[in-house]
């Protein structure tokens, strides 16, 4: 990043020059204006910042989220369980979930026979305290070449797990993987299921949101209409759930582990303000 600064024509370069993150963010914002980098460059560069000032605990996926494995289970019941959430690694646990076995890697079940063990398959679990920087431990994802982690708080039970995905999210932004397909750009729509219902996306605009139903939901720090559900939650509700939010009932119809993707919202009159 340094050399990218020394490049930067408008920037008088010297060692005094840039004293707080402060500083490099208004640089980065010049050189957007100045278009001596991309929207792109600019946004990820923004990225890497933020994950310096972040802990794992602020980006992991949390224990009520997680998708994990019975030690238990059968071939044909884990092949189930890969086939509804399609992650490509799992927590295998005990009867205590806190009690973490092992990782086991869907790729490890290709040409196995039906009658193998999944304690035969699954690797160590990497653990990490979630009070540890994010930055930090991309240095022990790199180190140990691992993509997943336990993350476990000061007391030594799980709090939830993070993935070398999840960081790469906050420096580029949502990543969509081969199974995100059909939630593309072409889903942010609020499409009539009959009158007074709605099947919305959760990619949608939160501008788009207000628009639709007239009402006033800031976007000052959130941007789509899943992100907006999950803040006033605190945490990713379930497939089926329903729940009352200000006017409106609300079903989740499609979620997974990271975020919500479609939900059917009716207005409820005896609500609305």
């Amino acid at each position: 990043m340094m050399n990218w600064l020394k490049n930067i024509t408008f920037f008088k370069w010297n060692k005094k020059s840039i004293k707080s993150l402060q500083d490099l963010l208004y640089v980065i914002a010049q050189a957007e204006t100045k278009r001596i980098t991309s929207s792109n460059i600019s946004r990820i560069l923004k990225g890497v910042i933020a994950i310096s000032n972040l802990k794992v605990r602020d980006v992991m996926i949390s224990r009520a989220n997680m998708k994990v494995i019975d030690e238990d289970e059968t071939y044909d019941s884990v092949l189930s369980i890969i086939k509804d959430s399609r992650h490509s690694r799992y927590p295998v646990i005990s009867k205590n979930k806190d009690h973490i076995l092992g990782i086991l890697l869907t790729k490890d079940l290709i040409g196995c026979n039906k009658k193998v063990k999944i304690q035969d398959l699954m690797r160590p679990a990497m653990l990490t305290p979630e009070g540890k920087r994010i930055d930090n431990l991309l240095h022990d994802f790199q180190e140990r070449r691992n993509h997943m982690s336990i993350v476990v708080n000061e007391y030594g039970e799980v709090s939830g797990l993070i993935t070398l995905e999840n960081i790469f999210e906050e420096i580029f932004g949502e990543i969509d993987d081969e199974h995100d397909a059909e939630y593309d750009k072409s889903a942010t729509v609020i499409k009539v299921l009959s009158p007074g219902c709605y099947i919305v996306s959760g990619l949608t605009p939160i501008d788009a949101f207000n628009e639709f139903f007239s009402v006033e939901y800031s976007n000052e720090y959130l941007d789509t209409f899943s992100g907006l559900l999950t803040q006033r939650l605190g945490r990713i509700p379930e497939v089926d759930e329903s729940f009352n939010f200000d006017q409106f009932k609300v079903k989740i119809l499609s979620a997974d582990s990271r975020r919500i993707k479609k939900v059917e919202v009716s207005i409820d009159e005896s609500r609305k303000k």
